[in-house]
Formats: C-alpha cells, sequence, structure tokens
C-alpha cells in the first residue's frame, strides 16, 4: 500500500487525564469536559483523541472522538458522545473525578487560512468538530453559515454553544419534530440555490458516508471547495495497523483516515 507524504501533525501525547464535567445533553447524547492542558494547547479543529472506554481490556479498542472544544488557557477539552455501544456506554458512566486514557491530538484537522465564507454542515454527531471549527472561525472577519441535521427533536442539541459564538443554525429533522423537514443536505443545497453562492465559499462537513457524499457532488455541481471530515472506525489512531485504510479518489491508491485524516478535501478520496 503506498500513499503520499503528508505534513505531520503535532506530536500526541497519552495520558490519564481527570474528568471535570459530565452532563447529558438529551438521552443519547452526553458532552465531557476533560482536564488536560498538553492537548489543549495542541488541539485544533477538526482533530480526534483516542479514549480507552474502561480500566481494562475489555472492549480492547480504543474510541476516536473529535474534538467538540478545547480551552488552552484553562487546559480543558470537551468531546460530544452519543452513546451507541459498549464503549460509549462505558464513557457514559464517567462521573467528575474519574480518570480517562487518552491519547491525542491526532490527525489532519480542518484548514481555514483561504476561507472567506464557510459553510458548516453536520451531521448527528458530526457536528462534534464543527463547532469547534465554527469558533475558530468567528475569531476572524469571515461569513459562517451552520447547517445541522437530526433524526429528531429528541435528538437535537449543542444550540447554545453555537448561541454563543452569535451562530443562528438551520436545524433539520428526518421527521420534522423540530427545525425544517428533510435532510441536511438539502437544506444546504436550497441555500446554496437561493443565494447563488458563487466560487470562493467552502463548505465543511462531517457525518454519515451518505450524506458526505451528497455534499461532495453539491461542491462539484456549484464549483465549490469542500473538506470533509470522515468517520470510521480506528483502532491505533497513528496508521501503525491500516485499519482505517479508504481509497484514494484516484482509486489506485489509499489514504489513513487516522494519520491523513480524518479531515480530507474534495476529490483526495473516494466518497
Amino acid at each position: 500500500m503506498k500513499t503520499d507524504p503528508v505534513l505531520k501533525p503535532p506530536k500526541p501525547v497519552i495520558g490519564q487525564y481527570p474528568v471535570v464535567e459530565q452532563t447529558w445533553l438529551n438521552e443519547a447524547y452526553f458532552k465531557i469536559r476533560i482536564l488536560a492542558d498538553d492537548i489543549a494547547e495542541k488541539a485544533s479543529p477538526g482533530q480526534f483523541v483516542n479514549v480507552r472506554p474502561g480500566q481494562t481490556y475489555d472492549p480492547l479498542l480504543r474510541r476516536p472522538f473529535s474534538i467538540y472544544l478545547a480551552d488552552p488557557e484553562e487546559g480543558w477539552i470537551e468531546l460530544v458522545i452519543k452513546q451507541v455501544g459498549r464503549g460509549t456506554e462505558l464513557l457514559s458512566r464517567l462521573r467528575v473525578g474519574d480518570q480517562i486514557d487518552m491519547l491525542g491530538p491526532l490527525g489532519r484537522g480542518f484548514d481555514i487560512e483561504t476561507v472567506e465564507t464557510a459553510i458548516l454542515a453536520g451531521g448527528g454527531v458530526g457536528l462534534a468538530p464543527l463547532v469547534f471549527l465554527a469558533r475558530e472561525l468567528s475569531l476572524f472577519p469571515k461569513e459562517i453559515y451552520f447547517f445541522q441535521g437530526f433524526q429528531s427533536k429528541a435528538d437535537v442539541c449543542c444550540l447554545e454553544d453555537l448561541a454563543a459564538l452569535n451562530i443562528a443554525p438551520v436545524v433539520t429533522t428526518d421527521d420534522g419534530s423540530f427545525g425544517r423537514k428533510g435532510f441536511v443536505t438539502e437544506a444546504v443545497k436550497d441555500f446554496i440555490k437561493d443565494r447563488n453562492v458563487q466560487s470562493g465559499t467552502e463548505l465543511f462537513a462531517c457525518g454519515p458516508e451518505p450524506m458526505l457524499k451528497e455534499i461532495c457532488n453539491i461542491v462539484d455541481f456549484y464549483h465549490l471547495t469542500g473538506q470533509f471530515s470522515l468517520e470510521t472506525r480506528m483502532a491505533c489512531g497513528i496508521g501503525a495497523c491500516m485499519g482505517c485504510a479508504v481509497p484514494a479518489f484516484d482509486g489506485e491508491d489509499y489514504r489513513l483516515v487516522c494519520r491523513d485524516g480524518p479531515v480530507f478535501r474534495n476529490r483526495e478520496v473516494l466518497l
């Protein structure tokens, strides 16, 4: 397997870190704040941490989670997690004062150097890296539009954190129980069409694969540029096990999501 050379991210650290806040956002999503100054000072939007779910080797593999927010001055990071299986169920039991085993920050994050207008689109827990990204973008004179899709009203969360950034997201739900009914991709497409969005606008997306494929189609159709954060299973998080390989766009090579991503530009990998 061949991969192109990529810029090396900051060297990750590993350790035991104390949980300082744990909050349930709804019945499925919870947020953990962890005191981890050495990770917080290096983290950038789109990067992730690899977390050991429990104090034993059952389950064996670490779980990857996007960094939701980081504060290098206060020395903490936050994770927003959806409880979907045994690993996340164990993490949901963490309480203030408990220790959590983390490796991070890992991976390549979003590139915001040349962005003037940003459209952010998240699906479900895919909102996690986008809130961090929105906060960093808000530090500069850039236009930011945020779209977030959930299955239903019961999943809707984190709107208050966006409100604190003076961002009013367009929220969609599959069943129409909150916000606009339908997929978030439809809301993004209508916005681009109605506003006659031109090239120079960058689309950032994170969510399930079908959503990313549709966002990629939108980017191509309207001749925009895009960056996509992929959600895949990762074992090691550092490119050693090669368990997260995805086909490159040319179909003849591979990229490792944990090391070369998780953020890729459009036409960099095959979605």
